[in-house]
């Protein structure tokens, strides 16, 4: 079970820091086009849909990625002064509800990049570049999100049992 929980990390940790280039990317892109538009006057047809497409990456393949590195938000001001047990059903209410957000996200998502994928769908813009690959990122992202949240959790729940354990055949 461990292996499995260190691939889930390698993975969202690996796609988090290819996510991280894609920032790069988009600086670059938005000088390129600053300079274009304002010093030469011939403003560039495709930055826009790049940028959202970079941009796409950075969140869907960055997701897993923050979840990874616990940089997610929480109400620390109250779950501060829970005590354990509480923490604990404060976590399976929490886990619980991502799950369910999750799964719909990815089962929604999935019918969506598939349709996508079959017609190889392109954006409506004047550049019109494909973005049925981008479709098909949301139900990765969202699977990973799943992976990452209950390895972590089950982490946690084991730890509360051992940590419960320990302090019992203390007291």
């Amino acid at each position: 079970m461990k292996l499995i929980g260190r691939g889930i990390d390698f993975v969202n940790d690996w796609l988090g820091n290819i996510a991280c280039y894609a920032v790069l990317i988009v600086t670059v892109f938005m000088i390129l086009e600053v300079v274009m538009r304002y010093f030469f006057r011939r403003p560039t047809l495709w930055v826009w849909d790049m940028n959202m497409q970079m941009f796409a990456i950075m969140v869907f393949l960055g997701a897993g990625y923050h979840i990874y590195k616990r940089q997610i938000i929480s109400v620390d001001v109250f779950y501060d002064k829970f005590p354990p047990f509480m923490k604990l059903v404060s976590d399976i209410i929490a886990f619980l509800c991502m799950l369910i957000f999750l799964g719909v996200l990815l089962w929604t998502s999935y019918d969506y990049a598939l349709r996508s994928f079959l017609i190889r769908e392109h954006s409506t813009t004047a550049f019109g570049p494909p973005i049925y690959h981008l479709k098909m990122m949301m139900p990765l992202a969202a699977l990973l999100m799943i992976l990452q949240f209950t390895k972590q959790y089950f982490e946690e729940f084991a730890n509360y049992f051992k940590t419960r354990g320990a302090n019992d055949s203390v007291d």
